[in-house]
């Protein structure tokens, strides 16, 4: 199952063999506690650089309707779990997890006392020109009725529909086949949010950390911009609505 891993810099982040709690976000009298958020160093031995590991365990909003207790809500509590990996020597951050959890942390944790960081956006076209190849990419068009496309084949940056929708479309994601050494051939995407994407399989987190941070170094991180995101406000329901957050833990 391919693995993403999203990419942070960073001013400031919790330090090896410690945890943070966030603080709760803010909500009415009467109502249940708002959604947590904690870091907690982990000691899983990582082989890779300075990276130290860390688990996120990130509660947030959902601004979705569900019903609890014989009562619809207009949102509710849910909860992911992100696996953190930081170099300080490099003022790295990755955080690996499914893409709405780690969105909303970096949005609502970005910029706080403890954790500092920020993402960043890829210049795909840059990128593009670097490759040797290309077998798989997805397109963003802002105008039309089309929103998105996808192209796969051998080599299709060479054919006329990729030309044709570099022309008119933003390039989202890029995949291809990035040599390490001969031994192996690794499937890298690339995704203009910043992430990078192994498709293959690995024994554990070092081999797959040597695999991203050699794609980062060599290849990405040039073309890499600081991309500050948009912070979250709580979500405080109002007494009107009858709403009570519903907490969902992850396998609920």
């Amino acid at each position: 199952m391919p693995k993403s891993f999203r990419i942070g810099w960073v001013q400031t982040f919790v330090k090896k063999g410690d945890s943070h709690r966030f603080d709760p976000q803010l909500t009415l009298n009467g109502i249940p506690s708002g959604a947590e958020t904690s870091v907690h160093s982990v000691g899983k031995n990582i082989l890779t650089s300075d990276f130290q590991p860390f688990v996120i365990d990130h509660q947030f909003t959902m601004e979705r309707w569900a019903r609890f207790d014989g009562h619809w809500v207009p949102n509710f509590i849910t909860r992911g779990e992100i696996e953190a990996y930081h170099s300080p020597s490099r003022k790295l951050l990755l955080l690996s997890g499914q893409r709405d959890v780690v969105d909303d942390f970096c949005r609502t944790y970005g910029d706080s006392d403890r954790v500092k960081f920020t993402t960043v956006q890829v210049d795909m076209n840059a990128l593009l020109r670097k490759l040797p190849e290309v077998n798989l990419a997805w397109f963003r068009f802002p105008a039309g009725k089309v929103k998105a496309s996808a192209l796969m084949g051998h080599k299709i940056e060479g054919t006329r529909q990729f030309k044709e929708a570099t022309a008119t479309a933003d390039i989202s994601t890029l995949s291809f086949d990035y040599e390490i050494d001969t031994a192996r051939n690794h499937g890298v995407t690339v995704t203009a949010r910043g992430s990078i994407i192994l498709s293959g399989k690995y024994q554990d987190s070092s081999a797959e950390l040597a695999v991203v941070l050699d794609v980062y170094e060599q290849l990405v991180q040039q073309f890499c911009a600081e991309t500050p995101m948009k912070k979250r406000n709580a979500v405080t329901p109002s007494p009107e609505s009858n709403s009570i957050p519903l907490l969902l833990g992850a396998d609920d």
